[in-house]
């Protein structure tokens, strides 16, 4: 049998995180306090199988159900008829209806049941929300109400974490578009160095020219990195807004406030302005997130006069997320009391070349505890690592244009090169690179 098609299961779906999961503990663990079960569960079903997702933390001996557990789609579950239906499911007791006294749960002596759908977006199914008991279950009114609203809130997980997904593919589409663009171009520039040495004078301005398109380009290729991250950072804030509406949803409908007391309608009040402090907070985050990233993609007009440590901090903003959650320790260590003439944004582009490259190569080299330390002084950044350095053969080659250690689907080579032509051209600095201890330093002096 078709499962997929007999049950409308969601296909082509993101991968749950743990973080999520996380979450979903609390909501099992609270609906099994309250419903006063031994057994909370979010199930996913797949293809040919039904799994559990999340369970309760109850008395082993009285929850049979672990993480992972699963049956075979067609057994005659509970479940199967919620999904089948995008319904919800109640049975008081299983040995006195003859249409499930065979169904595999009773072998384990959970007789009665009570649960609803969890679906996708778009409406196809991810699973079920459920309790269970060892003896007849009477779900009251609030319970019902109670599981409805956890479900709810599920489900705003995955369309957050849907949209996130699909976001971020198409972000990666956009930026491998880009790559293919600039590898074409450098291609192109390759073809057109044959033969220089005859035509040196004529082609000097040109290469000039050529230099500023590559560096446009790079920037292009480096935002749509830049903007995979942002949306890495709004997912927290994003989850949080939608746990604190949530919330509040469900205490007004469950009417945990004594409207007609005095005191109720003041805890009320207060609890309703903490909940609007945490969102508007939240707001506040993603706003900045969206400032940062317009105000880097803003074209230098003009220099401002900024302290080093303000330019590190503005860098760090935009990818501090991303580099946390791929296990990385940031060590800061600021001593610039200096404001100094510079362009910030394409300061912050060099700081960002060099922490990427970090990250891709932690990454490449699966280094245990990585760490970036950065130390600033008033015209000196130092961008320390310790993932294992630079082969000496080539390290006099990284800021060659087009020279590049990662595969043709991840480097186009200018990234370094174009580092050093701002550090160099556009500020009058020096760019250099050695190898010390575990890892690699950068320095950047101005």
């Amino acid at each position: 049998m078709n499962f997929i098609d007999y049950y409308d299961i969601g296909i082509n779906k993101p991968p749950i995180p743990e973080s999520i999961y996380n979450s979903w503990q609390g909501i099992v663990d609270s609906l099994a306090t309250i419903a006063y079960v031994p057994s909370a569960l979010v199930m996913h079903v797949l293809p040919d199988k039904i799994e559990v997702a999340s369970t309760s933390h109850t008395r082993p001996e009285d929850n049979p159900y672990e993480v992972n557990g699963s049956e075979h789609l067609g057994c005659g579950l509970y479940c199967e008829t919620v999904i089948k239906t995008k319904d919800e499911l109640y049975v008081k007791n299983s040995l006195e209806d003859e249409a499930w006294i065979d169904n595999p749960d009773v072998a384990i002596d959970m007789i009665s049941y009570y649960g609803q759908p969890i679906l996708w977006s778009d409406n196809t199914v991810y699973g079920t929300l459920c309790i269970l008991d060892k003896k007849d279950l009477i779900p009251t009114i609030t319970v019902k109400r109670l599981l409805g609203l956890l479900r709810k809130s599920i489900e705003n997980d995955l369309e957050i974490l849907e949209q996130s997904y699909f976001q971020e593919m198409l972000l990666k589409a956009e930026i491998d578009k880009q790559t293919k663009q600039i590898k074409a171009y450098n291609n192109e520039l390759v073809n057109l160095n044959k033969g220089l040495e005859e035509r040196v004078k004529e082609e000097v301005e040109k290469n000039r020219q050529k230099d500023q398109q590559i560096f446009q380009q790079s920037r292009l290729a480096q935002m749509g990195e830049m903007i995979s991250m942002i949306a890495h950072q709004w997912r927290q804030p994003l989850a949080s807004i939608s746990s604190s509406s949530i919330d509040l949803e469900m205490k007004l409908d469950l009417e945990f406030f004594d409207l007609e007391q005095e005191k109720g309608r003041k805890d009320c009040k207060k609890y309703m302005n903490a909940s609007l402090k945490i969102i508007n907070k939240c707001v506040e985050n993603l706003t900045t997130t969206i400032d940062d990233f317009r105000n880097f993609y803003k074209p230098n007009k003009k220099s401002v006069k900024m302290k080093l440590s303000t330019v590190v901090e503005k860098s760090l903003s935009l990818v501090k997320t991303s580099l946390i959650s791929k296990n990385i320790e940031i060590i800061e260590e600021y001593n610039s009391n200096e404001k100094i003439e510079l362009y910030n944004n394409e300061m912050i582009q060099v700081i960002l070349n060099i922490l990427k490259n970090a990250q891709d190569n932690f990454e490449y080299k699966s280094i245990k505890s990585p760490y970036i330390k950065i130390i600033t002084g008033d015209r000196m950044i130092s961008i320390y690592d310790n993932g294992g350095g630079i082969p000496e053969d080539i390290i006099e080659k990284i800021f060659d244009p087009y020279f590049s250690t990662k595969d043709e689907k991840n480097g186009t080579g200018l990234g370094l090169y174009m580092s050093k032509t701002i550090i160099e051209d556009h500020h009058d600095g020096k760019l250099n690179v050695e190898n010390i201890d575990d890892g690699v330093c950068f320095s950047l002096e101005l």
